[in-house]
């Protein structure tokens, strides 16, 4: 569904990315409060945040799948580098 738009980096706002945070952080919350381990989502939640934060993409206003472009901001892999150019 997003992954098409995702390639042709299309972060058109269906779930902006703040608010995909701010529920992130909600679900956390609840589970540190019920002590239930939920780490994959822990450190989701900080991917999140710092790519909301990122000044240079300014993407917190875009879709949710815009944290892809962090992603690839951050990597050093061959097929990031190419996407970092295009």
């Amino acid at each position: 569904l997003k992954g098409p738009k995702m390639l042709t980096k299309d972060h058109s706002p269906n779930f902006p990315l703040e608010h995909a945070t701010k529920d992130m952080s909600l679900a956390v919350d609840m589970a540190d409060s019920a002590k239930v381990k939920y780490s994959v989502t822990k450190c989701a939640e900080e991917q999140f945040k710092r790519a909301r934060d990122d000044d240079e993409l300014k993407i917190e206003k875009e879709d949710f799948s815009a944290v892809f472009e962090y992603v690839h901001k951050e990597s050093s892999s061959e097929f990031s580098e190419t996407r970092k150019i295009g």
